[in-house]
């Protein structure tokens, strides 16, 4: 996912003054985009995962898969077709009966895609510079106080093309 130096190189930073306070924070957003878009930003491979076959097809229960490897029907032997939609994790199959099949299939994305580091880098900057913190002036005190739940609308808006729910 996004590595300490990606983010130095995007924000302009050349000493290694800040390194200790940006490297947790770095990891700290790649686990929380993977997260939040409840998907895994490097390839993995399930053997065997078991899946009804209904009406026709099935969803994997990971999205994006990148490849299915094998289909077996479950205690039958017919020879069947399938046609998988990779993105959705989704395969229509040319039978209508409901019976289990087990998969192998690899998901996840290879790397993080590009349309996603913007969005990460953002976020880095939004937790380091501490943009949550509020202020508020209530009869000539001001009041700070902290608001970390919420993600400015356009770092949620890169996120949310990449987010399987």
């Amino acid at each position: 996912m996004i590595l300490l130096e990606d983010y130095k190189n995007y924000a302009d930073i050349n000493s290694p003054n800040q390194d200790n306070k940006l490297t947790p924070l770095v990891a700290y957003v790649n686990d929380f985009v993977e997260k939040y878009c409840g998907t895994k930003f490097s390839l993995q491979t399930v053997t065997g995962e078991r899946v009804l076959v209904s009406e026709g097809g099935f969803i994997l229960p990971n999205a994006p898969v990148s490849s299915i490897e094998n289909i077996e029907l479950v205690e039958d032997d017919r020879e069947f077709e399938y046609w998988p939609r990779l993105e959705e994790g989704t395969v229509e199959v040319d039978f209508e009966d409901s019976i289990y099949a087990r998969v192998d299939y690899t998901w996840g994305y290879d790397g993080l895609p590009d349309g996603l580091k913007i969005p990460c880098f953002e976020l880095i900057s939004y937790f380091y510079k501490r943009e949550f913190n509020k202020s508020k002036s209530l009869g000539g005190e001001t009041v700070t106080y902290l608001d970390p739940s919420v993600i400015p609308p356009h770092i949620r808006a890169g996120m949310d093309l990449y987010r399987f729910i």
